[in-house]
């Protein structure tokens, strides 16, 4: 232990004297010892505040294209989702799309119809990076059982005039897409996001098998659809900045009448969690007060 002579070097110190500079040294200790913690907590809030806010990509809905059957890399962007308008077999789309809703309305019933079970798609340019991806919808039936097929794809592009189209036709849950898997050939790539995985080229790699849960197969009443998806754990690509694009979409199935409204729907980055950071510190302020 080491002693300090507070009054060392004082000449004709008095008691009254000693004992006001003691006072003073004591409460210039306890006050330190009292800002220090204040200080941590005060860093790590400022730390928590300073750290990026959520990237949201898709919000809503917006406005429905239909177009002669695919669309491509240059629709990316806007607030255009499309679907197909019947040049294939007459059949165009009947869905209805507000900025916040996508409403499907099959009744009377016409099976396995592209009036009804064609993708509703959209290509976005992604800017977003982050290793987490959040995405969430509600959905509400009103009449039958459909079932929904929510696809997410990643686009990887490397070197100029890339080719990549998402085909609008199929029907029973697919959302098809055209690209090959070798990305020399057309300087592009399909990811499944769901599962990381290089999409197997031709009309297969967009089949209902790829969706979000395989399908959420036979839905009724309202509900809602979310997850996270942590780009980490991937094979290829551990973050959403090795995409240049994003392809999302819906389709449907229907064995009867039904009809089937999405709304709320969101595709966003999360901001980086400032909880595990407050907790780090809190514990370390609890350490310093038991050792002191």
């Amino acid at each position: 232990m080491i002693k300090v002579d507070l009054f060392k070097g004082k000449q004709n110190h008095s008691p009254t004297t000693d004992l006001t500079t003691t006072r003073l040294f004591i409460m210039t200790t306890k006050t330190m010892k009292t800002k220090i913690p204040q200080l941590i907590l005060a860093g790590l809030f400022a730390t928590a505040t300073a750290l990026p806010a959520a990237t949201t990509i898709i919000d809503g809905f917006g406005t429905l294209t239909l177009i002669s059957g695919n669309t491509d890399l240059t629709d990316a962007g806007g607030s255009d989702w499309y679907n197909q308008d019947g040049t294939f077999q007459g059949t165009d789309f009947k869905g209805v799309m507000t900025s916040t809703t996508l409403t499907v309305d099959n009744d009377p019933f016409a099976n396995n119809s592209r009036l009804y079970e064609t993708p509703t798609a959209k290509v976005i340019n992604n800017t977003a990076s982050g290793s987490i991806l959040r995405f969430s919808f509600d959905y509400n039936v009103t009449a039958g059982s459909p079932s929904l097929y929510f696809h997410l794809k990643g686009v990887d592009v490397t070197g100029a005039s890339p080719v990549w189209e998402q085909q609008l036709l199929g029907r029973s849950g697919a959302a098809f897409h055209t690209d090959s898997t070798n990305l020399a050939a057309n300087n592009t790539d399909t990811y499944n996001l769901f599962t990381g995985l290089d999409n197997a080229g031709g009309n297969e790699s967009g089949s209902n098998a790829w969706a979000y849960n395989g399908g959420n197969l036979d839905l009724t009443g309202s509900g809602t659809i979310s997850g996270e998806i942590n780009l980490a754990t991937h094979g290829t690509y551990t973050d959403l900045s090795n995409y240049e694009y994003l392809a999302v979409a819906f389709a449907f199935d229907f064995d009867e009448a039904a009809t089937i409204e999405i709304s709320n729907f969101s595709l966003a980055v999360p901001e980086p969690s400032s909880t595990a950071l407050l907790g780090l510190g809190l514990s370390s302020l609890l350490l310093r007060r038991k050792r002191n």
